[in-house]
């Protein structure tokens, strides 16, 4: 991600941001099904059902060729593959909390959750298949252009209602009304900003009502809905968003950089950033299954490995996401250093079809093991990160 682009929110002139604004135009009235209605919704003849978080509700999307949420569908780039051919899926959005929840049931046989659910829900087992970092978006028409950076704490205290005026932030900002868009309970979004800006709950319910209302701008089901909102309402609005979504805004909305404290610097979502968490509001995002009685069918093994594929973790990044493990750490070593740049010298000049050549040596993926790769290593020098182990 483009520093300059970023402060400024401009990404149209990117190709995945036509990719990102299509999706919200789809995702923007995702129907949010009650937990015991996913049974119901379900067609007889899929045979890999899915629910859950709209943040990875693209990403998966794009896996399986779906275009319509409750689509069935069985032709995508999962079912084109060795591990999909015969794959009948069906996607459900809903929120993280709804994926959680079919998958306990036995509804689903894969639950999407931005967040960690376990919590509310011990039986649900969890893999990591992406990263993300949650954005705040303002609406600024210019007259807001001193509002550089938000602390962590900052962000949490604006949903509780402590400041309600950006002049009350910083005496410096003008008296401009502040005016928050949430989202609804079991939103793993929501969750994050509760465990990363210690958003206090009953306080921000008190201040913003019903944790399930979503009338008016106060709190919405999805993230393309709080972009929207934060585009129509008034000049002041804030929002939070998943980093994939950041291509869809336009017009007076940009995001803000966050500081994990008043003395910390303040730190843009970048890939690099993301996946070493000096972005604080980081998260991982999920691919969960029941862990005590086991429902995935005949595909929901295969499609995680699929998302863990070069192929799944391409959707990831054209969605706008983070990879789970950067291309950059070719010992997998979980730090980018010189041995990496080493192993890329062992297979130096090698090309697609040619004895020597190891893809995952061919860091940019272009056919070819040259100084592109070792740019691109450098690119993430000593970049040290960490990844959950697999539970299921």
């Amino acid at each position: 991600m483009n520093f300059k682009r970023f402060l400024k929110s401009k990404f149209s002139v990117r190709a995945v941001s036509i990719v990102l604004a299509a999706t919200a135009l789809v995702t923007a009235a995702l129907p949010v099904l009650a937990a015991d209605d996913y049974l119901d919704a379900w067609d007889s003849s899929s045979n890999l059902r899915i629910a859950g978080s709209t943040t990875l509700y693209p990403i998966v999307a794009a896996s399986l060729g779906v275009t319509t949420v409750g689509q069935v569908q069985a032709v995508g780039p999962f079912q084109a593959s060795a591990g999909g051919s015969g794959c009948i899926a069906q996607l459900y959005s809903g929120g993280s909390g709804h994926g959680a929840y079919a998958v306990t049931q036995g509804d689903a046989n894969l639950g999407m959750c931005s967040s960690n659910k376990k919590s509310s829900y011990p039986d649900i087992r969890n893999d990591v298949v992406a990263r993300d970092g949650v954005c705040v978006i303002i609406h600024d028409d210019g007259s807001l252009s001193a509002i550089d950076a938000l602390t962590t704490t900052v962000i949490g205290d604006i949903y509780e209602g402590i400041y309600t005026k950006w002049s009350d932030i910083n005496a410096a900002w003008p008296a401009t009304d502040i005016f928050p868009i949430a989202r609804i309970i079991g939103s793993g979004t929501r969750d994050t900003i509760v465990s990363k800006c210690a958003m206090n709950e009953a306080a921000e319910e008190a201040y913003l009502g019903p944790l399930y209302a979503t009338a008016g701008y106060t709190r919405k089901d999805s993230n393309a809905e709080v972009v929207a909102d934060v585009n129509a309402t008034a000049v002041g609005s804030i929002g939070y968003i998943g980093v994939g979504y950041l291509g869809s805004i336009s017009g007076d909305v940009r995001a803000i950089p966050v500081k994990a404290n008043d003395a910390a610097p303040a730190v843009v979502p970048t890939d690099q950033n993301v996946t070493r968490g000096t972005y604080a509001i980081s998260r991982y995002l999920y691919l969960v299954a029941n862990g005590v009685t086991p429902n995935l069918g005949a595909y929901g093994a295969a499609f995680r490995d699929y998302l863990y594929s070069d192929a799944g973790q391409n959707t990831v990044k054209d969605q706008g996401f983070v990879m789970v493990n950067p291309r950059q750490d070719v010992d997998a070593s979980s730090t980018v250093d010189i041995n990496d740049i080493v192993s890329i010298g062992l297979s130096w000049n090698k090309s697609t079809g040619q004895q020597g050549y190891v893809i995952t040596k061919d860091v940019n993926r272009d056919g070819s093991i040259d100084i592109n790769d070792v740019v691109s290593v450098g690119l993430w020098w000593n970049i040290t990160y960490t990844t959950p182990a697999n539970e299921w």
